[in-house]
Formats: structure tokens, C-alpha cells, sequence
């Protein structure tokens, strides 16, 4: 909603004991306007308006000035969506991929605050130890709020390892993916031939291991978690 205010003389401006240094009356006019009209483009003409009240005063031009104040009032309410549904492994960290909307400056709180290194931004890094359901609330500043939620999930181990992988370029099961491993970087993978000899390493795990040309066999796997739950070994076999 626009509201427009032409002068064509006589600018009036609230003294400091009414509203404040500076203020115009016009600002005044609009807020008090703004809780009653809706959707409607309106023009005043105060040419001709005479205040009676006693703290206003009055400043005349030596000609007639014409003078417009215009305003966007357009107040819509905030909207939010807190994101995906987000899953790690204990001791993992990701961060929220929320989106809002607000026509007036935004303030957002995820509640509960617990395990999250801001509470009071629009997308924080979550680290649960436990599966949690976060509330995203935004609020602008004329009152209006809105609300969205999601839910980390929080493994202490992988859910489960694939024994096998086929890196034949076909990009189906070309590498081998262990399930939110990524979000655990400081985890360490080794794998081993049949002789003990290292054929592959990593600190972290968010480029899979795609077999580094070694031939069809089987391979055996060594993975520490870092995060106080017990090392995971077993076997994986690369099939062409």
C-alpha cells in the first residue's frame, strides 16, 4: 500500500515533546493510518490543513513549494521453510539450508538452541548428539511470525557398509559410497591388499574411493571414526 502526502506551502513538523526530534507529522500520520487501511493506493492534500494541536509548528515557504512524500507500506507477513531433514554420524556437522522471506528487517531463532553455533541466523551448523527437531521462527518488525521445522537424524556408526563396488565407468555404483561418512571429517579409511600393503588412504571421506585402478579382488578395510565409537573393519570386493 503507497500513501502519498502533497504539501503545497506549509510543511508541519512535530516539536520534540509530541514525536521527537525531527520527526514530521506525516510519519506520525502513516503509522497511525497503517493499522486501519488495506491494500488501497490513497493521496492526501494538505494545501488547505490547519492543525489546532499546540506542539505542532508551523513552517511556511515564501512561495508555494509543492512537496510529496511517498512511503511503501506493503506489509506481508514472513514466510519460512527451515530445510531438509539433515543426517549425520555422531560427532558430524552440516549446516541448514533454510529460506525466508520478510517485507521488514527479519529476526529468526532455532529453538532449541542446544548444539547449534548461532541460534540467532537464518541457516546455523548443527552437531547434534542425538536426533533432534529443530523450530525456525522468523519475525519482522511489525509482530508477524512464522515457523517451520526440521529434523537431524544422528547415527553412531554408518548403517551399513556395501561389500562391494563396480568401478567400470558406467556411473552405477562406480565408487564406494558409505553412507554420511562425509559428515565425519576427521575419520580415517584405509584400505589393505591381501599382502597388508596400503592401496588407499583418507582423513575424512567426502570423495569416495573409486578402486584406483587396482584389479577385481578382495580388499580388506580399516575405519576409524574419531568419535568414541568402535573401529569398523571388514572387506570390499571390486567387481568389473
Amino acid at each position: 500500500m503507497k500513501i502519498r502526502f502533497i504539501f503545497l506551502s506549509t510543511l508541519f513538523l512535530f516539536s520534540k515533546a509530541f514525536a521527537g526530534s525531527g520527526e514530521t507529522y506525516t510519519d506520525w500520520l502513516m503509522s497511525q493510518l497503517k493499522k486501519t487501511l488495506n491494500n488501497r493506493q490513497l493521496t492526501f492534500d494538505f494545501s488547505f490543513f490547519s492543525p489546532t494541536i499546540s506542539s505542532l509548528s508551523t513552517i511556511t515557504y515564501p512561495t508555494p513549494i509543492k512537496r510529496s512524500y511517498e512511503k511503501d507500506m506493503t506489509n506481508n507477513p514472513p514466510t519460512v521453510n527451515a530445510g531438509p531433514n539433515i543426517t549425520l554420524l555422531l560427532g558430524g556437522s552440516a549446516k541448514t539450508k533454510a529460506i525466508a522471506t520478510s517485507s521488514s528487517p527479519a529476526s529468526y531463532t532455532w529453538s532449541p538452541s542446544s548444539y547449534l553455533n548461532n541460534s540467532h541466523v537464518l541457516n546455523t551448523t548443527v552437531t547434534p548428539a542425538q536426533t533432534t527437531t529443530y523450530t525456525l521462527t522468523v519475525g519482522d518488525n511489525q509482530g508477524n511470525l512464522a515457523s517451520s521445522q526440521m529434523t537431524v537424524t544422528v547415527y553412531n556408526s554408518p548403517p551399513s557398509i556395501p561389500n562391494t563396488f563396480t568401478p567400470n565407468g558406467d556411473h552405477i555404483n562406480d565408487v564406494w559410497t558409505i553412507a554420511y561418512l562425509n559428515t565425519l571429517p576427521n575419520c580415517t579409511v584405509e584400505v589393505h591388499n591381501r599382502d597388508g600393503q596400503t592401496v588407499f588412504t583418507s582423513t575424512g571421506y567426502s570423495v569416495p574411493w573409486d578402486g584406483g585402478g587396482l584389479p577385481v579382488g578382495t580388499y580388506y578395510y580399516v575405519i576409524n571414526l574419531n568419535n568414541g565409537q568402535p573401529t569398523l573393519s571388514g572387506s570390499i570386493t571390486i567387481i568389473r
